[in-house]
Formats: C-alpha cells, sequence, structure tokens
C-alpha cells in the first residue's frame, strides 16, 4: 500500500486557501500495489495496481480566475482588487448600498460618515455584495466600502455620497 497527499497551496481573491472549501486535498490518498508487481518483470503485472477513487472536486473549474498559486506572492496572498463602484438608495431612515463582487470570499467593511456617524469603525462588515443600514437621521452622507482579504489586506476602496430624507 502506498499512501500520498495531495495538497495545494491555491487561495481565492480573498487569500482563503483551498482546504477551506473542501477536505479531500489533505487526506490521504492510497494505491495498493500486489507483491507480483515487484519482481523480476516476467511476473510483474503493473495493471494489477488500484487506486482509491479519482474523485477530485472541481472548485477550481467554478471560478478559475478566482483562484492564484500562493507561491507566486512574497506574503501568500494576490493583491485585493479595487472596488469598482458603489451605489446608493436612501430611504426614511435607511440606506441600502450595493456594489460588484470583486472576488471569491472578500469581506467588505462599509463605513458611512454624516450626522451622527463619524466614520472611525465599519457599520457593517459583509460577503455579500450589498448591505442595508438602518437608524440614520436626515442629511448628507458618505459611504465607504473597503474589500479585505482574509488576512485584513485592503484594496482600493469605492465611495458614494447621498441623503437620507
Amino acid at each position: 500500500m502506498i499512501s500520498y497527499n495531495v495538497n495545494s497551496e491555491a487561495v481565492t481573491t480573498g487569500c482563503v486557501p483551498m482546504s477551506a472549501f473542501t477536505n479531500t486535498l489533505t487526506l490521504p490518498r492510497f494505491v495498493a500495489v500486489p507483491m507480483t508487481a515487484f519482481g523480476d518483470g516476467a511476473s510483474a503485472h503493473a495493471s494489477a495496481a488500484r487506486s482509491g477513487p479519482p474523485v477530485y472536486p472541481p472548485i477550481v473549474q467554478q471560478n478559475p480566475s478566482q483562484w492564484f498559486n500562493a507561491w507566486d506572492y512574497p506574503d501568500g496572498c494576490p493583491p485585493v482588487p479595487a472596488l469598482a463602484s458603489v451605489r446608493a438608495r436612501p430611504g426614511a431612515g435607511r440606506v441600502t448600498l450595493t456594489w460588484p463582487d470583486a472576488g471569491l470570499r472578500l469581506r467588505y467593511h462599509v463605513y458611512l460618515q454624516g450626522p451622527g456617524e463619524p466614520g472611525g469603525a465599519p457599520v457593517k462588515i459583509t460577503q455579500k455584495t450589498g448591505a442595508t443600514v438602518t437608524g440614520l437621521r436626515p442629511g448628507a452622507y458618505q459611504a465607504t466600502v473597503v474589500p479585505v482579504n482574509f488576512k485584513q489586506q485592503t484594496g482600493r476602496s469605492a465611495k458614494v455620497t447621498f441623503t437620507v430624507p
């Protein structure tokens, strides 16, 4: 019996390792080789070797442009992409913000400045491409959305101004 591991250094745009998506990377694989395969060649039957299930998760094939080789980057993470834009739909006492997806497993920190909102800490942290902030007073606001990876590295943010009625 021969065992081996199939390890991967693949990480997502958000620097999340492939092992967070599946345990098949760290599970050992086995190949059963009959003793006759080690014979003098005359009686060796290499075709009798059997291996475990050939199932390998097609995770990378689902979003191939979202996976990177961690060895290609000094800190193991690809650069965090910039956020292209953010849109605001204000309403009475609330705003719904939306933005395009910047990458697989990125988080987005939403900061808000306006009446009663100093803007020092994020008001929302999400992996979704939108967030609703409630309890807002009437007035002018600026929202900033920052893409953040698993190691707390940031990409260029996008901002939008809006007025809550």
